[in-house]
């Protein structure tokens, strides 16, 4: 298949020969038959191929951000791709809600055609034995239930990449004895401090770059609200505050949004209130960015 893209992209190049290895090819070539060329190949081809398109959201926002017209095609020529090139398996994911963003200018209609596929954490007892693996071939003791109970409260969104990171730090405070909960919490603490917090730097960061201005200082607002209350606030508690102006409330539910979207907030369904979905960040949010 790498032989006959390569002889469609000297068709492309109208016979250009004159470059020496594949690279120099890509680079006279032009990218928008280059990427028809690409595509007509792998849908052509009698072996199953997969797309995988990391942060899509962050490019169309960004896109966006300098003109409607533009993150418009962009979203049309990936539909028209999808339609055209049936072969070809498509993965869109990233760390904003694509839906979301779309809506928000007029282009859900553009996202008919894809199914989403929510990532969920890890159940209680999966994240126990995700933790256990981990002890293992680490060769520490494992932990005992009670252990569990106390990572998992901590962490909250029982992500394998959270679990990994603050056993690291455990690992480091129980040495080769049982872990306890003073462990835990003395993890937790060195998690949260310099230089190991950078593993909660980027969540600060998607707001800042991805967030338009206005939502971008709501978020935050929002965000130094929920610090003070683990349980959660509901929408009409979180309107009310006097932090907000009138010109705040109007954008305040589709931030509210946003933030659930993207993984910092969840909505309890049965009281509506919401609440930072990792324990961990809620943490690292109040002593970092709560001012």
């Amino acid at each position: 298949m790498l032989t006959q893209f390569k002889t469609r992209l000297i068709d492309i190049l109208q016979g250009d020969t004159q470059a020496e290895t594949f690279e120099d090819l890509l680079l006279k070539s032009d990218w928008e038959s280059l990427l028809d060329a690409a595509l007509g190949a792998l849908n052509a081809s009698d072996t199953p191929c997969l797309i995988l398109i990391d942060e899509v959201s962050v490019c169309l926002s960004s896109l966006l951000a300098v003109s409607r017209e533009e993150g418009s095609a962009f979203m049309r020529r990936l539909r028209e791709h999808q339609q055209q090139y049936t072969n070809i398996r498509w993965m869109l994911t990233g760390s904003i809600g694509l839906d979301h963003v779309a809506e928000q200018y007029g282009l859900g209609g553009t996202l008919n055609q894809l199914d989403p596929y929510p990532l969920h954490p890890l159940a209680p007892e999966q994240a126990k034995a995700y933790v256990n693996d981990l002890c293992d071939s680490r060769e520490m003791p494992r932990m005992d239930d009670y252990a569990h109970e106390v990572v998992q409260e901590r962490v909250g969104w029982l992500a394998p990449h959270y679990l990994s990171r603050l056993l690291d730090r455990i690992e480091e405070r129980a040495g080769e004895g049982s872990v306890t909960p003073d462990h835990i919490n003395l993890a937790c603490n060195d998690l949260l401090s310099y230089p190991f917090n950078r593993v909660f730097s980027d969540w600060p960061d998607h707001i800042n770059r991805n967030y338009p201005d206005d939502q971008k200082i709501i978020a935050h607002k929002i965000l130094k609200i929920l610090c003070s209350h683990p349980d959660g606030e509901s929408t009409e508690s979180i309107r009310n505050n006097p932090v907000f102006s009138e010109s705040d409330i109007k954008e305040l539910c589709n931030t509210l949004v946003s933030l659930e979207n993207d993984g910092f907030l969840k909505r309890d369904r049965e009281t509506g209130r919401y609440f930072f979905v990792l324990g961990l960040l809620r943490d690292y949010w109040e002593r970092y960015q709560n001012t």
